[in-house]
This record gives C-alpha cells, sequence and structure tokens, in this order.
C-alpha cells in the first residue's frame, strides 16, 4: 500500500531511538520504524533486520521502486501511516536513488524525500551527554550486545577501556549529529526533538507529545505497556565515565604544553591564550599560599 502520511524518526547511535520506536510500534497506530535503508557505503539489511523476511532487499541489485513498494507494505499500520528509523548517513543513498526518478531531477535531499513519502515529517532523536552516548556505543560494539529486553541476559564478555577509540567514537556521533543539524537547516525542517534523557524520565508523556506532533490518535482507552529494554548502564560504565575524565583532562595537559613553543612565536596566540591565563594565575598566587600556609599550620598542630 501507499502511506497516507510518513515519518522519519532521526537518530544516532546510542541516543533512544530504539526505546522510542518500540513504544511507537505498540500503539498499533504509528507504523513500524526500522531501520529499512541501507547506510551510503552499505546496500544489504543487516543486524535485526536480517529477520524481517517481508521487506529485505538488496538495493543495490533490485530496481528502487519495488524496494520502496515492500517497505511500504510492511512498515505502514492499517491506518496509513508510515515510518523508518533513518542514519545520516543513509541520505546520500536516498538523494541518489530518489534523483533517478523520473521529475526528480536537481531537486535537494528535502524536496525529493517529500515526493517519494506522503505528508513527511521528521523526529530527531538525541541525547545530551555525549560521553555516557560514547561510551555506551563502544561497549556496545566490544560485546555485541545493542539491547538488554527483560527477562533475557546477555552473553557476558570482557571489555576493556580505551580513551582514544571512544573519542573516536564521540567524534563520529558528533560529526553525525551535525550533519541531521545541517539537513534541517538546508531543508528548512523544524524536526520534533526527543531527548533520551526526557524519554527516561517521562516515557509516556514523551511518546504522546510525539504522536500529537504527527497528529496520530491513539486509540480508546489506549495503555502504555512499560518499555521491555533494559538499561545496560552499570557500575563499569560510571567507572568509565570518570577515566574518560581524567583521561581528557591530562590528554588536554599534554596537548597544551606541546603547544607552547607554537604559542610563544605568535603574537595573536599568546595575547588571546597564553597572556590572561599568565595573569590569571599570577593574581591568584598570593590566595593560594595563604591557603597552604594554613594548611601547614593545621597540619603541624
Amino acid at each position: 500500500m501507499r502511506p497516507q502520511s510518513c515519518y522519519f524518526v532521526c537518530f544516532t547511535a546510542r541516543s533512544g531511538s530504539t526505546m522510542l520506536c518500540e513504544a511507537l510500534v505498540n500503539t498499533g497506530v504509528a507504523g513500524r520504524p526500522e531501520e529499512y535503508f541501507p547506510d551510503d557505503h552499505l546496500f544489504v539489511a543487516t543486524g535485526a533486520a536480517l529477520q524481517r523476511a517481508e521487506w529485505v532487499q538488496d538495493w543495490r541489485n533490485d530496481p528502487f521502486a519495488e524496494n520502496l513498494q515492500r517497505v511500504f507494505d510492511w512498515g505502514t499500520t492499517p491506518n496509513g501511516v508510515f515510518s523508518a528509523k533513518l542514519k545520516a548517513n543513509s541520505l546520500p543513498f536516498l538523494q541518489a536513488a530518489l534523483g533517478e526518478m523520473p521529475g526528480n531531477e536537481g531537486l535537494a535531499t528535502g524536496e525529493a524525500l517529500s515526493t517519494a513519502f506522503p505528508n513527511l515529517r521528521y523526529i530527531w532523536v538525541t541525547r545530551r551527554d555525549k560521553v555516557r552516548q560514547a561510551i555506551s556505543y563502544f561497549r556496545a560494539k566490544q560485546s555485541r550486545q545493542w539491547q538488554m529486553r527483560a527477562g533475557k541476559s546477555g552473553r557476558k564478555r570482557t571489555l576493556q577501556f580505551n580513551f582514544p577509540l571512544i573519542e573516536r567514537v564521540m567524534r563520529e556521533i558528533t560529526q553525525h549529529e551535525a550533519a541531521w543539524a545541517q539537513f534541517f537547516a538546508d531543508s528548512r525542517i523544524v524536526p520534533f526533538t526527543v531527548v533520551y534523557e526526557d524519554l527516561v524520565l517521562d516515557y509516556e508523556g514523551t511518546v504522546r507529545r510525539a504522536l500529537e506532533y504527527l497528529q496520530i490518535p491513539l486509540p480508546a482507552a489506549f495503555a502504555f505497556p512499560p518499555p521491555r529494554l533494559q538499561k545496560q548502564a552499570d557500575a563499569v560504565s560510571e567507572e568509565w565515565v570518570r577515566r574518560y575524565y581524567e583521561s581528557q583532562r591530562a590528554n588536554d595537559a599534554r596537548r597544551m604544553i606541546a603547544n607552547i613553543p607554537a604559542m610563544l612565536k605568535s603574537e595573536p596566540l599568546r595575547d588571546t591564550y597564553l597572556l590572561p591565563r599568565l595573569r590569571r594565575e599570577l593574581g591568584s598566587a598570593p590566595a593560594r599560599l595563604k591557603q597552604q600556609v594554613l594548611r601547614s599550620r593545621t597540619e603541624s598542630m
């Protein structure tokens, strides 16, 4: 079937999109959002998507229009609402595929998407705490356990903290969020934003507000079931957060020291960074010295 209205759940890894989409699926009226569309470098379904024989396809070899119809057939609920989860790096694939369809020549990505997906709206899922998001992603990649559901326990693996690799994950998340922000700005789209931390605190309220934005009425007397996804963060996560900030401070200090010769040679850098800091240090020196004297006297008593 061709849907009457569509929406995309735009996300980055470990941002809470799976929790949100599970709640939307449970309503029975908000489509079935899954990662139907490939990354710009992957053309076949991966991960959990492989279990969905109803719509799995090879985007590289099969006609786009046929694949899109299979996706519509699976992802649309009886009330005509279609939904999909979408990564920022799926946009180049969609732009290229839609650009080859008659009448779409020269259209910007947002315009081309609107021609293929009727009454298209966007939900943007983000997370305030990017450090915990990066650590969650890094742990999931190591453990290969992306979800934990009630009543099920995953296989335990020994995980290793690695600051440079977590930093790399952080950059990846930030770049993908920046790509979404740029797309929305270029397309003059104001998405409905769902923040992970708010979703956790007010699960039902957040989902209801998303449905109001989508103009999707809930069935009478509908009751939200509790989320099946279990929190994966634990004491190890918190320990890694602490180690991350310690490593970041040490790394920043090393970079600052290594950069001092370059700053000394540059008058603008000296005036902007070194001299103000030197003045602050000199200005606070008497107070620090006084505190040290008082501490020494207290310890000697």
